[in-house]
């Protein structure tokens, strides 16, 4: 299917100005999810496939390395078959979907173990589920679910996008300039570095630690079972695979 679009967080912004992501950890997750079954969130890739749309300057591993980077941050779940070549099944997850009685739902990375049966959260976003009609810039944006209007994401007629007002991004902005964040806390502190530890344990390929997204959600369920706010911990994960990480 080429018609069509499906809504996405202007929040992404935040992670690139963060350095969370690059543009190519980016353009490789709005190509997944531009291909992805809209009913799913289910994308059939591989590195092979997406390097070959890019241009030359792009490398094979740079693509292998974005896509670990997605799944590392819970951004995607890949379900690869050992010693098979080709494409293979890749949920995205938070990936937007609205059901047959128009409820709102986002793929859930967490409760999905097979590709075949997805998982779902039912959205409570308010811009989901109010009818804001405009945006300062004119554009159409999605009304209440419970009106006769839309079709689901991803087809032609889509309602929904996503709204985020100019004020919230200056203020956003204007907190990271203060340095507002909330600083790790000795506790934490001590989560990262035993998880770099144990990272740094792991067997290696082309340098980098052989670790998947399962690491990550084992080192979310740690830092919540010791009572870590969950806002900390993608920064946090972002601190302990810092040292790990190669430069583009």
């Amino acid at each position: 299917m080429t018609g069509g679009w499906y809504p996405r967080r202007r929040g992404i912004l935040e992670h690139l100005e963060r350095g969370t992501i690059s543009l190519l950890d980016s353009a490789v997750h709005d190509f997944l999810c531009l291909v992805a079954d809209y009913k799913t969130g289910v994308a059939w890739a591989s590195a092979e496939k997406i390097r070959a749309l890019c241009p030359e300057g792009i490398s094979l591993k740079a693509v292998q390395r974005s896509l670990n980077r997605l799944e590392l941050l819970g951004w995607l779940k890949r379900f690869r078959t050992r010693g098979r070549r080709g494409n293979y099944p890749i949920v995205l997850g938070r990936y937007f979907v609205r059901d047959a009685s128009l409820t709102w739902k986002s793929v859930s990375l967490e409760k999905t173990t097979d590709w075949r049966n997805v998982q779902f959260d039912v959205v409570t976003d308010p811009s989901f589920t109010t009818d804001t009609r405009r945006t300062e810039r004119g554009t159409d944006v999605g009304t209440d679910v419970g009106t006769d209007v839309g079709t689901d994401v991803g087809s032609e007629e889509s309602p929904l996008k996503e709204v985020r007002s100019s004020k919230k991004i200056e203020q956003d902005g204007r907190q990271k300039k203060k340095g507002e964040e909330t600083p790790p806390s000795p506790q934490l502190k001590k989560i990262i570095a035993n998880w770099q530890e144990t990272i740094a344990l792991l067997p290696q390929s082309d340098g980098e630690p052989l670790f998947d997204g399962e690491t990550f959600h084992a080192f979310k369920a740690d830092c919540l079972a010791n009572g870590i706010d969950w806002k900390q911990v993608e920064p946090a994960w972002q601190e302990v695979i810092r040292p790990f990480q190669k430069k583009e």
